[in-house]
């Protein structure tokens, strides 16, 4: 479908469906831009958690979530990919909570 005909359907819905089509367009722009930052930014997440050595699991995440707040949410499901890749890196590893710096 082209953008014309898609603008074309969108003049027949409501004021509140229009509202909601924004909204949800929005959000799919924000986890698109979420997603690239995540995949461009691993390097400068390593180096600032290096720097800050988060030293509990919970403060980790929180810590990882923060550098995503102002360019769009990031999902525990990301958090969890992006502490992943840290242990297989080799830039940390977990025990039980505790974060161990290697």
């Amino acid at each position: 479908m082209k953008y014309e005909e898609i603008l074309n359907e969108c003049r027949e819905l409501s004021s509140n469906d229009k509202l909601k089509l924004a909204t949800s367009l929005l959000q799919m722009i924000a986890k698109d831009n979420t997603e690239t930052s995540v995949a461009i930014a691993f390097s400068e997440i390593a180096k600032r958690v290096l720097k800050s050595k988060p030293s509990k699991k919970k403060a980790l995440e929180n810590f990882i979530k923060a550098m995503f707040n102002f360019g769009g949410s990031i999902t525990d499901k990301e958090v969890s990919s992006i502490i992943l890749k840290l242990q297989k890196k080799r830039y940390l590893k977990l025990d039980e909570n505790k974060v161990i710096y290697l």
